[in-house]
């Protein structure tokens, strides 16, 4: 949770209050168990739960009935996310998530597997299994690989993808899944690469060094056919040099990202960063961020022009009287030239790359 986002909720919550005076403002979440006393100040809020896990027995001692854990309808998505793990001790210098959410907690097989179903009836053909730090998905001796592989023997037409793994995270044994299920598992890996420089590295609490990532990165290109690997990285970390940002910029290239998501340092309080000497210039942040975002967008063309000719799953999302547009099994936005056809919505579509359009895939169905 970054300073910005945490602005946001509080601005959502005053938003709230103006909108609807006379009702009452629950609040939970990383803010209210970081900062009690500030949420409380906030206008409407009449409740404060500082550890969400009790959020359930405190709507059913107000006589409220327990929050579903399904989806009740599908809506206008097709995608539905399915939270599986809660919590994070890595304490990385710049992140205050772990001072909020020390607490590690997996849910049940058999209670995903179940919501799981539940939301394929519901007609959500896509699942993303997410968590706050998802790899450490671990209950009696179980661990993630051993979920996804139940979890790929529900019956259906559907696919799963993981929304963020540590590279340290992606062992043989996954790599295995998605290579004996290429049209059940999502070919994209999202991994937090966060820096190209050890020294940053270990400025950061990061326990994984830049040649380790890149070795993560080759093994996914040798196990998998044109993956989709795509990263988080920081640039302006106290005491970054631009020798450190070079070497960034470096295994950006090297890794084979088909993109990055750059973000800006900023002190976050109660964090080991913040207290940090050598803090970076905004100028020389922004100037960072402009370099390595126009080296991610060449990254994320060229990844974009190996599509062409290739066959890909698209999950439908939108359609109009030209197009239907959804999104690929590499998450590329893709059209699709078939008049529109809603009776397509919301469902998985085999299709033929023909063309490209800058970050967009023009295709044809097959089949």
């Amino acid at each position: 949770m970054t300073s910005t986002s945490e602005a946001k909720s509080r601005k959502l919550i005053r938003s709230l209050a103006k909108r609807y005076p006379k009702a009452e403002v629950i609040v939970t979440g990383c803010s209210a168990t970081l900062n009690p006393e500030q949420i409380r100040e906030l206008p409407g809020v009449t409740e404060l739960i500082t550890d969400k896990r009790l959020l359930s027995d405190f709507l059913i001692r107000r006589g409220l009935e327990k929050p579903p854990q399904f989806p009740d309808a599908m809506g206008t998505r097709s995608r539905m996310y399915l939270k599986i793990q809660d919590g994070c001790n890595a304490y990385c210098a710049y992140c205050i998530v772990p001072h909020a959410r020390p607490y590690l907690t997996s849910r049940n097989c058999e209670e995903i597997v179940c919501e799981l179903n539940h939301a394929l009836g519901q007609g959500y053909r896509e699942i993303v299994l997410t968590g706050t730090h998802l790899g450490l998905w671990d209950i009696d001796g179980q661990n993630l690989p051993s979920l996804i592989t139940q979890l790929l023997e529900c019956e259906g037409d559907y696919r799963l993808r993981l929304s963020s793994l540590e590279a340290s995270e992606v062992t043989e044994e996954l790599l295995a899944l998605f290579t004996s299920h290429p049209h059940r598992l999502c070919p994209h890996l999202h991994l937090p690469m966060q820096s190209g420089s050890d020294v940053v590295l270990q400025r950061m609490g990061r326990r994984q060094s830049a040649s380790q990532f890149l070795e993560t990165t080759h093994q996914i290109r040798e196990a998998l056919t044109l993956p989709a690997i795509t990263c988080d990285v920081i640039v302006g970390l106290p005491g970054e040099r631009d020798s450190d940002f070079d070497q960034t910029c470096e295994l950006v290239r090297r890794g084979g990202i088909s993109k990055a998501h750059v973000f800006r340092y900023s002190p976050r309080e109660g964090t080991a960063a913040a207290k940090m000497d050598d803090q970076v210039p905004e100028p020389v942040k922004n100037e960072r961020a402009k370099i390595l975002a126009e080296i991610a967008t060449q990254q994320r063309l060229e990844f974009v022009q190996k599509m062409q000719g290739q066959q890909e799953t698209i999950l439908i999302e939108k359609s109009n009287d030209n197009v239907c547009q959804g999104t690929s099994a590499r998450y590329l936005t893709t059209k699709i030239n078939l008049q529109g056809d809603d009776s397509l919505r919301h469902q998985l579509v085999e299709v033929v790359i023909d063309s490209i359009e800058g970050e967009i895939l023009l295709g044809r169905r097959v089949g």
